[in-house]
Formats: structure tokens, C-alpha cells, sequence
């Protein structure tokens, strides 16, 4: 593996993927609720395009960068648990519903915001 490609692949790129995998597939109810035909298709095709990618990135990783993705994912399920109750606290304090759909796709697309900004402030192991 040459060193472009060992700095490109990371466990947290990894991890971040799927759950930008996760966030399209749980706004899939969004756009069968709404008829958005079209934007549900695009949106399965980018989850699609952007699984290749992540499964391209797990075979770059090194043995250690593989046994710490299984970490960062119950990690990234946290955030995701944090981001749909942050968003349907939001929405009972302000006394609207927006329906379980809005509020799995804006909660889960909150939860990875927090995740990608956790890994980012996070220490890079050597």
C-alpha cells in the first residue's frame, strides 16, 4: 500500500460513510411519505455510489484501523440516538410535529453533524 493511500484510508472516513449511508436510506420514508419520486431514486443511487466507496475504503484500512471501526460505529449509533431525541425534544418544546419521518431523517442527519464534529475535535492515534 503506498503512503497516499494509507493516509487517504482511515477508520474514521470509514465510519463516517456508513453513516452517511445511514442518514440517505433513513430519509427514504421522508421521500415515499412526500412522493418524491425522483429524489428517492437519486438518493438510493448516491447511497449506493457512496457503499462502494466505503467498502473500497475497508479494504484500504490496516488490521489496527479495522478493529477500531466496530468502535466508531456504536459511537456513531450514539450519535444518532442523540440527534433524533435533540431533534423530537426540539420539536415537543416548540409544540409542533412534523411526523416520524421528518423527524428519523432530521434527527439522524443531526446525529452524524455531532459525530463528524466528535471525530474531528478527537485525538488521531499514531
Amino acid at each position: 500500500m503506498s503512503l497516499s493511500q494509507q493516509l487517504s484510508a482511515s477508520a474514521e472516513r470509514t465510519s463516517l460513510m456508513t453513516g452517511l449511508v445511514l442518514v440517505i436510506l433513513c430519509n427514504v420514508p421522508r421521500f415515499m411519505v412526500g412522493g418524491y419520486e425522483t429524489r428517492l431514486i437519486l438518493a438510493v443511487a448516491f447511497a449506493v455510489a457512496v457503499a462502494i466507496a466505503g467498502a473500497f475504503q475497508w479494504r484500504q484500512l490496516s488490521i489496527v484501523s479495522r478493529k477500531r471501526v466496530p468502535m466508531l460505529v456504536k459511537r456513531l449509533l450514539g450519535c444518532f440516538v442523540g440527534g433524533i431525541a435533540a431533534i423530537g425534544l426540539m420539536y415537543w418544546f416548540s409544540g409542533g410535529w412534523i411526523g416520524w419521518e421528518l423527524w428519523l431523517a432530521y434527527g439522524t442527519g443531526t446525529g452524524l453533524i455531532g459525530f463528524a464534529l466528535w471525530v474531528w475535535w478527537m485525538p488521531q492515534p499514531d
